[in-house]
C-alpha cells in the first residue's frame, strides 16, 4: 500500500502534482485555503511548457481548447519598440478557468480536495508534505502586483509587454474575450484610488499615459481585480528539510511570463521522487534530495538570469539600448527568451 502525501496550495503547481500523482494511485490530500474559482494575479498564460510536460502530468486535453498567443509587442513608455515571434505559441487561459478544470480532475481521479482550510507551517517538517503554496512572503513591501480582465480592449498582438519608468505590465488575450492585464510595479504611496483608479494612478506614475487611457474606456471586471505585495524572489532549492516547488522554491520575475511553466514544469520533477517515496524506495530526505537536484538543474539558470535582468529592465538606459538594438534589428529575443525559459 503507498504512502500517502500531502500537498499544501492548490494553484497550478499543486494541482498538477496531485493529478500525476492520483494517475499512478498515490494516496493524495490536498489543501487549499481559499476555495474555486477565484482570481489571482497572474499572467495567464503559459509559456515554455513542453506537450511532453502537459502529457506526463496528465492535463493535456484540459488545456486543447486553450487560445495559443504567437506574438509579442514591446513597449518602452507610450512608444512601440518592437514585435517579436514567440519561439514556441503560448497558452492562453485564465487561473480563474485553469485552476477550477485542475481541481475537478483531481477529485474525478479520487484525490481528496479540502478547501477552506489552513494548515500550520509545522507541517512540512513531516514526511509525506509538500509545500506548494505559491509564493513567499517578503519582509520588504518593494513590490505590488495588480490586475484585472478587461473587455473591449483592442491589443496590437497576442501580448503586449509595456515597460514604464517605475514597473511594467503585461497583457494577454485569455478567454471569453477577455485581456488579462497585469503589472509589477514599485510600491509609490502616492498613488491611491480602488480597483481601475488605483491601476491608472501607477500607469501614469510610471509613464505609461497611453495605455492607462487605453484600460480607462475599457470595461473592467470589477470581480476580477486584485493584488499582493511584499513579493519575493528569492530561490529555496537548498532546503534538506522541505519539499517545495512552484513559486514555493523560487518566483521567477513576471516579465518572462515563465511562471505558470515552471508551476507545470516542477510538478513533472516531482511526480517521480514522490512516487519512488510512497512506494518505499526512497525515504523522505532522499526524495527531497533528488528533487532538489533535479530542479535546481533545470530552474536556477532562468531564475538566476531573470533576476539579473530584472533591475534593468525598467531602467531608460537599458530600454534605450534594446530600442536601437531592435531599429538596428539586433535584439536578442531569442537568447533573452532562452535564458528566461
Amino acid at each position: 500500500m503507498s504512502k500517502p502525501i500531502n500537498i499544501v496550495g492548490g494553484g497550478v503547481a499543486g494541482l498538477s502534482l496531485g493529478i500525476a500523482l492520483r494517475n499512478q494511485d498515490v494516496p493524495v490530500t490536498l489543501y487549499e485555503a481559499l476555495s474555486y474559482p477565484r482570481h489571482r494575479v497572474c499572467g495567464e498564460f503559459i509559456c515554455g511548457v513542453s506537450d511532453a510536460t502537459l502529457e506526463n502530468l496528465g492535463i493535456k486535453k484540459l488545456l486543447a481548447d486553450c487560445g495559443r498567443l504567437l506574438d509579442t509587442a514591446w513597449y518602452r513608455g507610450n512608444a512601440h519598440v518592437g514585435t517579436f515571434q514567440l519561439p514556441k505559441p503560448a497558452i492562453a487561459i485564465s487561473r480563474y478557468a485553469m485552476d477550477q478544470r485542475l481541481a475537478d480532475q483531481f477529485v474525478a481521479l479520487g484525490g481528496n480536495l479540502r478547501t477552506n482550510e489552513r494548515v500550520s507551517e509545522e507541517v512540512f517538517s513531516n514526511k509525506g508534505w509538500v509545500r506548494a503554496s505559491g509564493r513567499r512572503k517578503s519582509n520588504k513591501r518593494e513590490w505590488i502586483g495588480l490586475k484585472a480582465h478587461f473587455t473591449g480592449l483592442e491589443t496590437t498582438e497576442d501580448l503586449e509587454l509595456h515597460i514604464g519608468s517605475a514597473g511594467y505590465v503585461g497583457m494577454s488575450k485569455v478567454e471569453n474575450g477577455c485581456t488579462n492585464v497585469s503589472g509589477l510595479f514599485k510600491l509609490n504611496k502616492n498613488c491611491k484610488g480602488q480597483k481601475r483608479e488605483l491601476l491608472l494612478s501607477y500607469l501614469r506614475a510610471s509613464g505609461l499615459d497611453s495605455l492607462a487611457d487605453r484600460l480607462a474606456v475599457a470595461d473592467m471586471d470589477a470581480e476580477s481585480f486584485c493584488g499582493v505585495t511584499a513579493l519575493d524572489f528569492k530561490r529555496y532549492f537548498n532546503s534538506a528539510d522541505e519539499f517545495c516547488l512552484g513559486d514555493a522554491q523560487g518566483m521567477i520575475c513576471p516579465y518572462t511570463g515563465n511562471g505558470m511553466s515552471i508551476a507545470l514544469e516542477s510538478a513533472e520533477l516531482a511526480t517521480e521522487p514522490l512516487m519512488r517515496y510512497a512506494e518505499g524506495v526512497l525515504n523522505w530526505t532522499q526524495a527531497i534530495r533528488e528533487y532538489n537536484r533535479e530542479a535546481s538543474h533545470k530552474f536556477a539558470g532562468r531564475l538566476r538570469a531573470s533576476t539579473q535582468l530584472h533591475p534593468f529592465i525598467y531602467q531608460k538606459p537599458f530600454n534605450q539600448l534594446s530600442e536601437g538594438l531592435v531599429k538596428l534589428n539586433l535584439l536578442p529575443f531569442r537568447l533573452i527568451y532562452q535564458l528566461t525559459h
